[in-house]
């Protein structure tokens, strides 16, 4: 019971991470590789935010919700995965599972409200391996991923709520990895009860237990057929350094190998039509992509590109999507779903029409064209026309927005004019600037600039709508809408900020083109935003929504910036102003920003500013959401990061670079694409894995040496890693 698998299951990807950037402001995607996917894939989305890592997610019946398991909870103090529900329209998410000791591998029964998963809750020692991995994980870098068949495993079936459990299996060794048949009345999964990984089946409650496989070497993952005559399931080699995906009927006869790629070949799972498998390998990269291959082993197709890992891939009920987990866009793990085009299967359906778009288009499209002509923002380019702050003042006016003491335009930080509106509880007085003793605030920004009306027409419906709102539902705390000289922006914000009155920040900033997505950028209470991006990305599905609040020094987010620097990059005061206070504070931008517009990414990111201002307390969101405060920082600190994307096949005398990060540690060193590391520090290097390795053992800013074959000739340069 003492083997582990290492560096290959969920989270494996961490590892890989240093070694596999791009330079791509919001993922790990080139564009040429991500044109790829859109063969197979579309309106890739993500769905988990929230955490330290999240994965192996399974849909349910309907396909309206999904299971998965999850690093999520501070007050747990589990660094262990624990199991969750996720409400696909809501984004409301609750914990299933007891909430100590190991869980692994959800899975819905067909036809009850009742959820089957792995548990180790009832070893006596639970809380102590929790601790030592606390400590282990907590005393240096993060290492690779290793999966440990933990002997006190065992199935459960509950509610989904987590209530009236069934313990299904009490044999003594690793019981998990476990699935319904479609007619919910047998369970297949995976047993060390025999002192080998290998396939058994059992009836629904427990009985009957039967082994189907005999073979030396850890059988597991295993899944029925949609016809429930079939099983397939992955098959390791006696040293684990192979796998490949296998198929036998659903008594254990007729076991057939599909894939011969000399890999691993992993998590396999059926199309609900029957006509496909989809399926990890690491034949042709070293983090895993996906691959779809018919059941007959024809048509293996690759349907992922990303630098980051691609696994545990499986289809909704009705074959239309394809959910996997991945680490494309942030180092950690976290689900993601999409449409699928595969050949013989159905189109897949259009994008999903927004589920809540209270925002006038008409309003936003007319507020942008008076504010692009040029005679109101006047030949400076700085939108400080009387015109310009006239039209702010009077839109504010008329949605029925306070006017502070001094009207709607007021002085700004710099003393030039200010256009500043309120939305307050029934009664309240507010001046500007705000008293020491006012109730503290929301404020909403927006710069006014001549090559940014798209952010001043979102924020000026934004405040009609919140004016709304505040009529019917009630407001708890005043929201501030000011919009400021673009100049004085970053400055006014974060003076703002420092004088202690507001609560949280939101700064909708320039528009990007269409279809690039949402950036929601964040600094201060970061695990409040990934619960709210979590929520938001259910309730707005057409909205593309990147969070980059991957680190939470905020001297850290430049990083993240556009191509010309303009979307993502101007607002570090504020975040180092809210940083310091623990505030949430927020930019809502669109990616990719340019000089032009669009109407439906600005109606998407007004509406997704709006859910801001709701989970903030100013009003209810479409979703009351409770949830518990997540896990922090369970990696403990930074590993190191070169900015390198290792080639998986080699010869052994080396590993060859298939690409290097512009801008990273080892671009700066002098790498180039097509370069073979044999030397990194003072570690040999043969192959990608032991690449890995030897990243693992660099500390981010301490100098090294790697040694080179370039041309023919080898030569030593000096790199410094970074952190990630």
């Amino acid at each position: 019971m003492n083997r582990r698998l290492t560096a290959l299951l969920l989270g494996c990807a961490a590892s890989f991470a240093a070694a596999a950037q791009d330079a791509s402001p919001l993922t790990n995607t080139p564009p040429e590789d991500r044109a790829r996917e859109a063969a197979y894939l579309r309106n890739i989305r993500r769905i988990t935010y929230a955490g330290v890592k999240n994965g192996e997610a399974y849909f349910s019946p309907k396909g309206d919700a999904i299971s998965f398991q999850a690093v999520r909870e501070r007050a747990l103090q589990n660094p262990f995965y624990q199991i969750y529900t996720l409400d696909l329209a809501s984004g409301h998410a609750r914990r299933v599972s007891p909430g100590q000791g190991r869980t692994t591998c959800s899975y819905f029964h067909p036809a009850k409200p009742r959820l089957l998963f792995a548990t180790s809750h009832l070893d006596p020692d639970a809380k102590k391996h929790q601790e030592e991995e606390t400590a282990k994980l907590q005393s240096g870098p993060p290492k690779r991923y290793e999966w440990a068949f933990d002997p006190r495993m065992d199935i459960f079936e509950t509610d989904l709520d987590g209530a009236n459990p069934l313990r299904l299996t009490e044999s003594e060794g690793y019981d998990a990895e476990c699935a319904y048949s479609p007619d919910g009345t047998k369970i297949v999964f995976c047993s060390y009860r025999d002192g080998d990984g290998e396939i058994y089946t059992m009836d629904a409650d427990g009985k009957i237990p039967k082994r189907l496989t005999e073979v030396a070497g850890y059988d597991g993952g295993p899944f029925f057929s949609p016809d429930g005559k079939r099983i397939v399931w992955r098959r390791f080699s006696p040293d684990d350094k192979v796998a490949e995906v296998w198929i036998m009927n659903a008594d254990g006869s007729q076991a057939r190998q599909i894939t011969k790629l000399n890999a691993v070949a992993w998590a396999p799972y059926f199309h609900p039509g029957g006509q496909w498998l989809i399926f990890a390998c690491n034949h042709e990269d070293v983090a895993f992509e996906l691959y779809a291959i018919q059941p007959d082993g024809a048509g293996l197709t690759r349907i992922t590109y990303s630098a980051g890992f691609d696994g545990l891939p499986v289809f909704s009920p009705d074959g239309r999507r394809l959910m996997w987990t991945s680490t494309r866009d942030t180092d950690n793990s976290h689900v993601y779903s999409a449409d699928i085009l595969l050949p013989d299967l159905d189109p897949a359906p259009p994008p999903p029409e927004a589920r809540r778009n209270p925002l006038s288009i008409d309003r936003l499209r007319a507020h942008a064209e008076y504010l692009s002509d040029p005679g109101v923002t006047g030949p400076a380019a700085r939108g400080l026309t009387e015109p310009f702050t006239a039209y702010l003042a009077g839109r504010l006016k008329d949605a029925g927005l306070q006017a502070p003491a001094e009207g709607f335009l007021v002085p700004g930080p710099e003393g030039e004019p200010a256009v500043v509106g309120l939305v307050a509880p029934k009664g309240a007085a507010f001046a500007w600037p705000p008293a020491a003793d006012a109730p503290p605030f929301v404020l909403a920004l927006a710069p006014y600039l001549d090559a940014e009306p798209s952010a001043a027409a979102a924020w000026l419906e934004l405040a009609r709508e919140m004016n709304a709102v505040a009529q019917f539902r009630g407001l708890k705390v005043p929201v501030v809408f000011a919009a400021l000289p673009a100049h004085d922006l970053e400055q006014g914000a974060a003076a703002f900020v420092a004088a202690e009155r507001a609560q949280a920040v939101v700064v909708l900033g320039a528009l990007a083109q269409s279809g690039a997505g949402v950036a929601l950028r964040a600094g201060g209470s970061a695990d409040d935003w990934r619960l709210l991006a979590e929520q938001l990305a259910a309730v707005n599905p057409v909205s593309r929504l990147y969070l980059l609040d991957e680190r939470t020094d905020p001297n850290a987010l430049p990083e993240k910036e556009s191509p010309d620097g303009r979307a993502l990059g101007r607002f570090d005061a504020l975040a180092q102003a809210a940083a310091a206070r623990k505030l949430p504070a927020l930019t809502v931008s669109n990616t990719n920003a340019s000089d032009g517009f669009d109407l439906v990414a600005l109606r998407d990111r007004a509406t997704v500013a709006l859910g801001v201002l709701y989970r903030l307390g100013v009003g209810d969101l479409a979703v009351a959401y409770s949830p518990e405060p997540m896990l922090g920082a369970a990696r403990g600190k930074s590993g190191a990061y070169l900015g390198t994307k290792p080639a998986y096949a080699g010869d052994g005398t080396g590993v060859l670079l298939q690409s290097v990060t512009p801008g990273g540690p080892a671009d700066r060193a002098g790498l180039k694409a097509g370069d073979k590391i044999v030397k990194l520090g003072a570690l040999e290097v043969k192959d990608a894995e032991s690449y890995l390795r030897a990243i693992e053992t660099l500390k981010p800013g301490e100098a090294t040496s790697v040694e080179i074959e370039r041309a023919g000739a080898r030569q030593t340069l000096a790199l410094t890693p970074g952190a990630r």
